[in-house]
């Protein structure tokens, strides 16, 4: 069994050896070339680092520190790199006057001085009764002569409430608006009469934004009250009447109409329509400054163009165009504001008036959650009135130089702005004693 195995293993080389060639001859050389097989080395995986898990930590909140390591101070190029959160870093963020993230982020409108223009009208006072002979008939005809007087007035139906620094600013704004003005005692150096002339006039507008804000149109519309002698005042001319070939007469007795003389007189005429156009060409909204310009354009849709004046022509009445430049600056203290403009009308015979106003308001108290008053400024503003034209004080009219000061303060709450405001002229004559205004503004 053994021998048998063996057999088995030798049998395949046996056979293999018959196929040799015989003994003493060399087999063929055959050359190869053999590429040695080489093998990436098997390198050993590098131990992974241990990392705890994170620690948890609430939303928008810093994780802890180690105590032990000195916190990191970032690089002046990794600051650089990093993009500002333009919510919190942009302290003018918001749509309108009545949006953004502080109340400080807005300057407040001027509240205006501007009283009118000064005229001087001629009314009829009374009748005087002349009688006289009448020789194609032979008999006496008595006729009632009507006698007038000049008063030194205020236009009130005109140039009143129409400047684009009455309740208004260079800054575009959604906004409806009311206010409240009275004037006492007009142009109180030439009416020294039986009574004093007053003034009152409220006003209604609006101011509608497009273009993203950067522009906006409003319209505005006063209504007008005066309140003056019936009787034209002492310095002005006494009672006359006009006889058959023009000429002035001068009456001695009156015989006055029922009620005409003493006490007052009151008029009231809705003022004239203003458009007011505003863009602004240069609106930094990171910081709140600002320029505009724009114009505003007042047309004769108001009563009271029937009166008569002095030099017997009646009120002018035609279309007032008002172009202006202006422009606010933002302080973390408050703000400055200033308006140019021109009043120029398309008639010579009314006057052309330059205008030059500043302000300057303080925040004195701002709180952004006070559900009441969230601020509260006050504000001075100056008013330069230049007439280029009509400057002679006894012409049938008249426009004075004006140096006008006004002290306010603004109430602001979430959706509005009160707005009180204190008028004194400077400049004599005086053109009214003093003024007293009220404006409503709401945001929207």
């Amino acid at each position: 069994m053994r021998w048998g195995g063996l057999l088995l293993l030798l049998g395949p080389l046996a056979a293999s050896a018959q196929e040799l060639p015989p003994l003493g001859l060399a087999p063929p050389r055959v050359t190869m070339e053999v590429e040695q097989a080489t093998w990436p080395p098997r390198a050993r995986p590098a131990p992974l680092p241990y990392c705890p898990p994170p620690i948890p930590t609430a939303p928008n909140t810093v994780p802890p520190v180690n105590p032990s390591e000195p916190p990191r101070v970032p690089t002046a190029e990794e600051m650089a790199r990093q993009v500002p959160n333009t919510d919190n870093a942009n302290t003018f963020a918001q749509g309108t006057e009545g949006g953004g993230t502080s109340a400080r982020t807005f300057n407040d409108n001027f509240n205006g001085d501007f009283g009118g223009v000064t005229v001087t009208e001629r009314r009829q006072v009374g009748i005087a009764q002349r009688t006289f002979f009448v020789s194609q008939s032979d008999s006496y005809v008595t006729v009632n002569d009507p006698i007038y007087q000049d008063f030194t007035t205020i236009l009130g139906s005109r140039y009143n409430g129409i400047l684009i620094t009455d309740n208004d600013s260079p800054r575009p704004t959604d906004r409806a608006y009311f206010g409240y003005n009275y004037y006492n005692g007009i142009n109180p150096a030439t009416n020294s009469g039986l009574d004093r002339i007053d003034m009152h006039r409220q006003t209604v507008g609006f101011e509608k934004t497009f273009l993203g804000g950067d522009a906006s149109f409003g319209m505005r519309l006063p209504f007008i009250q005066t309140y003056g002698p019936r009787s034209g005042s002492t310095n002005a001319s006494a009672p006359f009447t006009v006889g058959p070939n023009g000429e002035t007469i001068t009456t001695v007795g009156v015989v006055a109409f029922p009620g005409t003389l003493g006490g007052q007189q009151v008029r009231r005429n809705i003022g004239d329509l203003s458009l007011l156009f505003k863009y602004a060409f240069m609106n930094d909204r990171a910081t709140g400054d600002l320029m505009s310009l724009g114009i505003v354009v007042t047309t004769p849709t108001g009563g009271g163009n029937d009166t008569p004046l002095a030099d017997g022509t009646m009120v002018p009445n035609s279309v007032l165009l008002q172009p202006w430049l202006g422009g606010v600056k933002l302080y973390r203290w408050g703000y400055a504001q200033a308006i140019s403009s021109y009043l120029i009308p398309t008639s010579t015979r009314e006057p052309t008036l330059a205008n030059n106003s500043a302000s300057v308001g303080y925040f004195l108290y701002n709180n952004t959650t006070d559900r009441l008053i969230n601020a509260i400024v006050p504000v001075i503003e100056a008013h330069i009135r230049t007439p280029l034209t009509f400057r002679d004080p006894n012409g049938a009219i008249f426009v004075q130089d004006q140096l006008n000061l006004t002290f306010g303060v603004h109430f602001r709450t979430m959706n509005a702005t009160i707005s009180p405001s204190f008028t004194v002229p400077t400049m004599g004559p005086n053109p009214f004693n003093y003024e007293a205004a009220l404006w409503v503004n709401l945001r929207f």
